[in-house]
């Protein structure tokens, strides 16, 4: 009497767990790329948004918003331009600063990417 097959394509090796792994790794890593250009980058406002298209003059400004961050618009040709950040720095990061005589502290970039909070002691 025959045996019957383990599963549907039986005898032949299944995907490697490591190559898997590897693929949902770098479909995260797309995503959350994704996620962090669109939100960082020149995008439409949800707030504080001036007039709309046709509605200024000049070289007004007028405060926006992208997602929590607050951003700045521009009047050009009497159209508003797209909310955009001034970003100075990768949200999230760190960088040395110097409070007082204290040389070993840092500051941490704010989630816009538009500053850095104080200066934390790290010499503890």
């Amino acid at each position: 009497m025959k045996k019957p097959a383990a599963g549907p394509k039986a005898g032949r090796p299944g995907p490697d767990a490591s190559l898997i792994a590897a693929l949902v790794l770098i479909i995260a890593i797309i995503a959350y790329a994704a996620y962090y250009i669109q939100s960082s980058v020149v995008m439409p406002s949800s707030a504080y948004s001036p007039p709309q298209a046709g509605e200024c003059s000049g070289n007004e400004t007028g405060q926006c918003l992208i997602g929590q961050c607050a951003g700045i618009r521009t009047c050009q040709n009497g159209t508003w331009s797209r909310c955009a950040l001034k970003m100075a720095c990768e949200p999230g990061s760190s960088a040395p600063c110097y409070e007082g005589a204290c040389v070993n502290s840092y500051k941490v970039c704010n989630g816009c990417g538009t500053g850095y909070g104080p200066c934390i002691n790290n010499s503890g």
